[in-house]
């Protein structure tokens, strides 16, 4: 940033703009960023969407064609592009390997998702590459030694592939352990978030891509119905709150509000010409909690723990669509101005309390609306499609989603100052490959998508992976799940740094809680081990510039909480993790 290298350290909270919208729940968004801020984390990732109901980016396994999609992020990021330059742009992959390598496919966990992490990520105009990881869910089945390999190799393959093949800066978008996980400890979270942020601070500190990570995901007190198993409550986890910003002593920290924009150079980020290190969580719900006055609260000190430990960035949905509550576009160009406010609330307090955002804004899955809603919406009004993929090759729905895109920064404009260059832009692809890189794909499955070709598409600025290794490799053992997520990561920022040549962050990640033999420790141990991969790539001067963890949330958001949820308050140990990282990737910006 400022011509600077930036790391990012973070998390995942979709919920932003929902809780934001409704004044009885918008503390949940400020009290959120109060704990993330107080963590050192510099950036959040949230829905900016909220459309219709499910709908899988493939119709039946292996039929959708990966190109589609890639011809939508490379229209899409040119469309965002041209009406704002100043912000960066990634596709929130998980990083999952496609077609266009087929020989790195082996690295994708249990099956093949069709997304290519490669191809996706070199798309002109993703400006970084991201990644998430999930062992605990790809490699089901598993034991922890597996787990821990498929962990290192995942990252370590993303590293080297956003270093010398993609040449952009990656990011660990999303990571957690989740205490629904067989044999769950704090202590085993927290070991899990120290071989992280290790592996992130050494990737860092030898000048590789890695540029940070954003654990999944961080929650508030009192967040009880949001809690997935892989929340983290800074407050009732010291231990983990103490691991966040370790990295950040005697460094430089640049909070979110100071003056610049976060750019990208190379497989760098920057930030005033400085390479800028990121460490963070994933808080789906901030813009949901911040829209209400009564949960406002919850946002609030959110920031403020994840401040407290060092975090510089979090990663919400910015999305709410279709739907009759609490919608951010109920139908296509109508907007809820309450949701907006809570949108509004949570971007004031991440500025407030030093902490870059990652915003969402739209979904391929059915949460919050997604591209189902943008196909009912073209259907209502006459027109004939097939089937939810029509979302990227109709005239009419594209229309929708552009005129969404700029009715949204324009309502926007009073914090992105005017319809610039200076944000960046992602696709917030899982990183999946082609067909042609499908055995990098979790079980050589293909999805539809392509990290590699869909991030080469100009106007993207940077590559994205997630990581759910117990989702994405039901059945395999722990040991299998660790090589996957080594493996997964590994690729992703190999071909971040020589094919896409962009930064690569890993968006989602998180340990859930629902898992087999799941314990705060194992979680702990996940994501330690996540962000010892992203230090390292960032210690390295690689691709992967941080992590996002799935998903943060403030206590009292019961309703919410998936097994993925991070209540900092609950969990001291991950909170200390997380604030570690923050502390050493703060040292190497």
């Amino acid at each position: 940033m400022n011509g600077r290298r930036l790391y990012l350290n973070g998390f995942n909270a979709y919920w932003l703009m929902n809780m934001g919208v409704d004044p009885s729940t918008r503390g949940k968004v400020t009290t959120t960023f109060q704990q993330a801020s107080k963590e050192g984390m510099n950036v959040a990732r949230a829905w900016a969407f909220s459309d219709g109901g499910y709908g899988s980016l493939q119709s039946s396994p292996g039929s959708y064609n990966e190109n589609v999609f890639k011809d939508w992020i490379t229209e899409m990021a040119a469309y965002v592009k041209s009406i704002d330059k100043n912000h960066l742009l990634e596709i929130g992959l998980e990083g999952f390997y496609g077609d266009s390598t087929p020989e790195k496919k082996q690295f994708n966990p249990g099956y093949q998702v069709g997304t290519d992490f490669i191809s996706n990520n070199r798309i002109p105009g993703i400006d970084f590459t991201t990644i998430h990881l999930y062992p605990d869910q790809w490699v089901p089945g598993s034991d922890e030694e597996a787990r821990a390999a498929f962990v290192e190799k995942w990252i370590q393959a993303h590293i080297q592939d956003s270093k010398s093949v993609i040449q952009k800066p990656i990011l660990l978008s999303e990571f957690g352990k989740s205490s629904k996980s067989a044999g769950y400890s704090v202590a085993m979270r927290d070991n899990y978030f120290q071989s992280i942020y290790n592996t992130v601070y050494t990737c860092a500190r030898t000048g590789g891509p890695c540029g940070g990570g954003l654990f999944w995901q961080l929650l508030a007190p009192g967040m009880d119905n949001f809690r997935d198993g892989y929340e983290v409550v800074l407050e009732e986890s010291p231990s983990t709150a103490s691991g966040q910003s370790t990295g950040h002593a005697n460094g430089r920290y640049y909070p979110a509000g100071s003056q610049g924009f976060i750019k990208t150079s190379g497989t760098q980020f920057v930030k005033n010409g400085r390479r800028l290190n990121l460490n963070g969580f994933n808080a789906y719900w901030l813009m949901y909690m911040a829209s209400d006055p009564e949960t406002r609260a919850k946002v609030t000190n959110t920031f403020q723990q994840a401040s407290k430990e060092g975090m510089n960035i979090a990663r919400t949905w910015a999305f709410s669509d279709g739907g009759s509550y609490r919608p951010l576009q109920s139908s296509p160009g109508t907007y809820n101005p309450q949701m907006f406010q809570g949108l509004d609330f949570v971007i004031s307090e991440a500025r407030k309390y030093g902490i870059y955002l990652i915003l969402s804004l739209v979904n391929n899955w059915e949460a919050y609306g997604g591209k189902k809603q943008y196909v009912q919406w073209a259907r209502d009004r006459g027109q004939s499609l097939n089937n939810d993929d029509d979302f990227f090759t109709s005239v009419v729905v594209k229309g929708y989603y552009k005129n969404h895109v700029k009715d949204w920064i324009r309502e926007m404009a009073t914090h992105v100052k005017s319809i610039d260059g200076n944000h960046l832009l992602e696709i917030g692809l899982e990183g999946f490959y082609g067909e042609s890189r499908k055995q990098n794909n979790p079980g050589n499955q293909v999805v539809g998508t392509d990290f590699i070709s869909n991030n080469q598409i100009p106007g993207i600025d940077f590559a994205t992976i997630h990581l759910y290794p117990e989702q994405w490799m039901q059945g395999s053992n722990k040991e299998e799940q660790s090589a996957f997520v080594e493996k997964w990561i590994r690729t992703h920022i190999a071909d971040s740094n020589s094919l896409l040549k962009k930064p690569l962050l890993l968006t989602e990640f998180g340990k859930s809680s629902k898992s087999a033999g799941y314990s705060v420790g194992a979680r702990d141990e996940y994501y330690r081990y996540i962000y010892n991969t992203v230090f390292g790539c960032a210690e390295s001067g690689g691709p992967l510039g941080g992590g996002l963890f799935w998903q943060l949330m403030a206590s009292g958001m019961d309703s919410f909480r998936d097994g993925y949820e991070v209540v900092l308050d609950e969990c001291p140990s991950t909170a200390a993790i997380i604030h570690q990282q923050s502390r050493r990737l703060s040292a190497i910006n």
